[in-house]
């Protein structure tokens, strides 16, 4: 990911995770996504959530995650810029 055209979708943590609801096991992951390319992550909620009733992730609460462990001066970029860029939405104005 230190190069080219690749871009990630930082998204469904609560399918890769063993301890939710803090899915402390795939912070690591994150970070170093992070660290790598930040100009080329988005964000997703993953919704509509797949999993049984009862275990579904609540999508405020994983973007309140997604808060916590992502800088805040990243937070615009991955949640809407990046996303601008990717699918040239500037081109539509």
């Amino acid at each position: 990911m230190t190069g080219g055209p690749v871009w990630v979708k930082l998204s469904g943590i609560a399918n890769i995770s063993d301890a939710a609801p803090g899915y402390d096991d795939v912070r690591a992951i994150h970070e170093v996504l992070l660290a790598a390319r930040p100009e080329r992550l988005l964000w997703g909620s993953d919704w509509p959530h797949t999993k049984p009733a009862g275990t579904r992730p609540q999508t405020d609460a994983l973007l309140r995650l997604f808060q916590e462990w992502t800088p805040p001066g990243q937070h615009t970029a991955i949640l809407s810029t990046n996303a601008a860029r990717l699918y040239r939405l500037d081109a539509l104005q």
